[in-house]
């Protein structure tokens, strides 16, 4: 099912972006900044916390000749062109017990948590537009894959994103029983501000690679995709693989492990639902 994740998000990233992308940078609100600088002058976004509800898929454009990471940039999109897959094996003990104990489902929990994590760093929000350079979407919704027993297939749907991570576990269950026997390929729309995430249940594996081909491709394929795998017991604790998969011009090995730690810590949390 991971075959969706290249396929139809490269369809969707040649659509016209005039009805997703505002013409001005938009913000929470009036006063904050979008862009400053810490950790090792790494760009961060400053979120309002006056306005969680993101029902509006916005882009504020980043400043280039003002931003830190410009050089990278450059140098990302230009001679230097590669992506970065990382897999690390996190420790899934509390989570699974917790899940078990509270009758939350492992799966969509697992959504759920990915995508509050992945949501929590601007660079895995970035878009490259060919007219404005790169920039940050306001949050970014999940898109994974419901698995049918009777025919080995496979349909993708997006649910949208909430920054209250309960009310995305809800909202994730909602649509996997809205459509769980819908099948074919893709069943809801597509929007462009998406996360790609995959669950592969059955293969337990080390590294997991999935490379875009072609110029165009790379240069707009900027979203990172997530991939988790089969959960093990590994010394009387489960864990299971998370892969990440992004574009270097977006990301760098210091935000991937930033990721890696964010979710981490949720799966450690026993109040992550409360």
């Amino acid at each position: 099912m991971f075959y969706f994740l290249l396929s139809s998000f490269i369809s969707l990233l040649f659509l016209s972006h005039s009805t997703q992308i505002s013409e001005e940078p938009k913000m929470f609100c009036g006063d904050v900044k979008f862009l400053k600088q810490c950790e090792g002058n790494f760009p961060i976004f400053m979120e309002c916390k006056c306005a969680k509800i993101m029902n509006k898929p916005e882009i504020t454009w980043i400043d280039v000749s003002t931003w830190a990471r410009k050089t990278h940039f450059q140098s990302f999109t230009s001679y230097s062109k590669c992506l970065i897959h990382a897999t690390k094996r996190l420790d899934m003990d509390r989570f699974y017990t917790l899940c078990k104990k509270s009758e939350y489902r492992l799966f969509p929990a697992t959504v759920a948590a990915v995508a509050h994590a992945a949501n929590q760093i601007p660079e895995f929000r970035m878009v490259i537009s060919p007219e404005n350079g790169p920039g940050i979407w306001n949050f970014i919704s999940p898109v994974y894959s419901i698995f049918h027993d009777d025919d080995k297939t496979f349909s993708s749907i997006c649910s949208p994103y909430d920054d209250d991570i309960k009310t995305l576990y809800q909202i994730i269950v909602s649509d996997i029983d809205r459509y769980k026997n819908v099948k074919g390929h893709i069943v809801t729309d597509i929007p462009q501000n998406i996360l790609p995430t995959s669950c592969e249940a059955d293969l337990d594996f080390t590294s997991f690679h999935i490379q875009p081909i072609g110029e165009a491709v790379y240069m707009q394929l900027v979203a990172p995709t997530i991939i988790w795998g089969k959960m093990t017991d590994d010394g009387g604790r489960k864990s299971m693989p998370l892969t990440v998969s992004i574009n270097h011009a977006a990301a760098d090995g210091y935000h991937i492990s930033r990721f890696f730690k964010i979710v981490q810590e949720l799966f450690d949390c026993e109040e992550i639902f409360n």
